[in-house]
């Protein structure tokens, strides 16, 4: 009998060794084949350290020439006809809405989709911004409406954006708290009662993220 397949998709090394790891890791002791499609990186030594088979993707982030976004769709196509997993797991926008689009013509049972942003392009003003907007939207309707998938989403906002805008249907959408933390490695201590107050905020610098 063949052992179930897991494929994660994702752009960033990186960000699947610091978002995705333990659900890959736990997967490998349930009994799953998992393998790890990326972008480029120096993690990915890390990423086969860990008994996860990867394979690496044209993936580039910020990209917008068509034919190198043409060429990531087919090589994903291309990986995905090879492995045939059982269950396909998109993080991040283009592996979500690359990944919707090639799982359409391609036989596996179950998607996942993981929604941790909706990007600049719901952010933007003015005309162009509109259009691109539509786009996107039509982009995301397309690859998320399937009948075998499950759209998590980590924020109420992004759930109903999405759902108002109907990319996605109730009964396929799911809400988590977020990707979470490893208590045991992040812990935190209590300020004494003299200590200043301290305000900490790991992220990029842009407005859209409260940043003025």
């Amino acid at each position: 009998m063949n052992k179930k397949r897991l494929l994660m998709v994702i752009n960033d090394p990186v960000f699947f060794l610091s978002h995705r790891k333990d659900i890959a890791t736990k997967s490998l002791e349930e009994g799953y084949d998992v393998y790890i499609a990326t972008g480029p990186g120096d993690a990915i030594k890390e990423i086969e350290s860990l008994g996860l088979k990867h394979h690496l993707l044209p993936l580039n982030r910020s990209g917008t020439n068509p034919i190198n976004e043409i060429k990531s769709i087919y090589s994903l196509f291309k990986l995905i006809t090879k492995i045939k997993p059982s269950i396909c797991h998109f993080v991040t926008i283009k592996p979500v809405i690359y990944g919707g689009f090639v799982t359409r013509l391609s036989p596996v049972k179950g998607v996942v989709f993981a929604i941790s942003g909706l990007g600049s392009s719901f952010t933007g003003d003015g005309f162009k911004s509109s259009i691109l907007l539509s786009i996107v939207k039509l982009m995301y309707r397309f690859a998320l409406n399937q009948q075998n998938s499950r759209v998590i989403f980590q924020n109420n906002n992004d759930k109903s954006i999405l759902l108002d805008s109907k990319v996605v249907k109730e009964k396929n959408s799911v809400l988590i708290k977020g990707s979470g933390g490893e208590l045991a490695k992040y812990s935190y201590t209590l300020a004494s009662e003299n200590s200043s107050m301290s305000v900490v905020m790991a992220c990029r610098l842009l407005k859209e993220k409260g940043v003025f």
